[in-house]
C-alpha cells in the first residue's frame, strides 16, 4: 500500500468517526395491527399515549433513554417484559399470525 493511500485512508477515517457518542435507533414498523404504540431497551418501557402524535412519542423515548445512559432504543414492535401492554390481547395476536401462517403454508 502506497504511502499516499494509507494517508488518504486515514484521512477518511478520521472524517467517517463519530463527532461524539452515537444513539441506534430502530424501528419496528409493520407486523402488527394498528400503530407503533411501544417501545424499550436495556429493561426500560414506554408505552405511547392515546392520541400521542408519533414523531412526539419518539422524541421522549429517545431523550429519557439518552438520560438513563441507554446507547439504542428500539421503537414499535411487541411490548418488552415488564410492560404494561394496556389494550393489546396477547391472544387475538397469537391467533391473527396463526391465521397468516395458515394462509402461506
Amino acid at each position: 500500500m502506497s504511502k499516499t493511500f494509507k494517508r488518504r485512508l486515514a484521512a477518511a477515517e478520521r472524517e467517517l468517526k463519530p463527532k461524539e457518542k452515537s444513539f441506534r435507533i430502530i424501528r419496528v414498523i409493520g407486523g402488527l395491527p394498528g400503530p407503533v404504540r411501544y417501545a424499550g431497551f436495556g429493561g426500560l418501557n414506554w408505552q405511547r399515549a392515546i392520541n400521542e402524535p408519533l414523531d412526539s412519542f419518539e422524541g421522549r423515548v429517545i431523550a429519557e433513554a439518552k438520560t438513563a445512559g441507554l446507547s439504542s432504543v428500539v421503537i414499535g414492535g411487541l411490548p418488552g417484559p415488564g410492560a404494561n401492554p394496556e389494550g393489546f390481547d396477547f391472544e387475538e395476536f397469537e391467533a391473527r399470525w396463526m391465521e397468516i401462517d395458515e394462509q402461506n403454508n
